[in-house]
């Protein structure tokens, strides 16, 4: 990802573990996968332009993705110097496994943009938010049963990270907040077949432990479960 001094980039990778790893239509259908994944990432937060966040899938050419090695890839749009801060890529394998990567921090501020070991939690949910719903999409369509997630953030930088879950991120100090000096990768195993509530709450489970070390404890955007 371009810019590490400036940009916190969280990546998430979904590997299928099911018996057979055939996607077939995948050369046909990875528009209406790519489509499918935002309708249901909605459905899980349906309010995932808040503030200065978005959703990565709306930052990436789901119309249009291009071959890749054994995967198709809806590759980033947001390629200039003001729209940087929301540059993602996502991608859909041809063993059924899905990828999604993004920038998370460096987020636009009146004068510039902010560091980007500032973060704000919502970020991270509307991504997590996304990769769920890719995997849901995908996962439905070639019959999957469970996935293997990862999710982590890679910086390069000197600072520790610092999640911010208030409205605005250019306070000093957040009372819980913990500066992360290295961020341990999220991991799950997602079962793909849960009814829609069951799955909502897999989406929160995975967002709080992507949060909750930094200090956050609470979830901004996405849906509250009934379980």
């Amino acid at each position: 990802m371009s810019n590490r001094g400036r940009l916190g980039g969280l990546w998430a990778v979904a590997i299928i573990v099911w018996g057979i790893a055939v996607l077939l239509g995948v050369f046909v259908a990875a528009p209406l996968f790519f489509g499918g994944a935002t309708n249901r990432s909605l459905s899980y937060a349906d309010n995932l332009t808040v503030n200065l966040t978005v959703r990565p899938l709306a930052s990436v050419d789901r119309q249009n993705p291009r071959p890749g090695l054994r995967r198709w890839i809806a590759p980033n749009t947001m390629t200039g110097e003001s729209t940087r801060w929301q540059e993602a890529w996502a991608s859909i394998h041809f063993d059924g496994s899905v990828t999604l990567a993004a920038a998370v921090g460096a987020h636009p501020k009146r004068d510039g943009f902010y560091e980007g070991w500032r973060i704000s939690s919502m970020a991270i949910e509307a991504a997590v938010a996304d990769l769920m719903g890719l995997i849901g999409a995908v996962g439905e369509r070639i019959g999957a049963v469970d996935y293997e997630v990862r999710v982590g953030i890679e910086w390069t930088g000197t600072d520790p990270l610092v999640l911010h879950y208030k409205q605005h991120i250019d306070l000093d100090t957040e009372a819980g907040v913990i500066p992360i000096h290295h961020y341990t990768p999220v991991e799950a195993t997602v079962e793909v077949r849960d009814s829609n509530e069951d799955y909502l709450q897999q989406v929160r489970l995975l967002a709080l432990d992507a949060i909750n070390q930094g200090g956050v404890t609470d979830l901004r955007l996405i849906k509250p479960s009934a379980n």
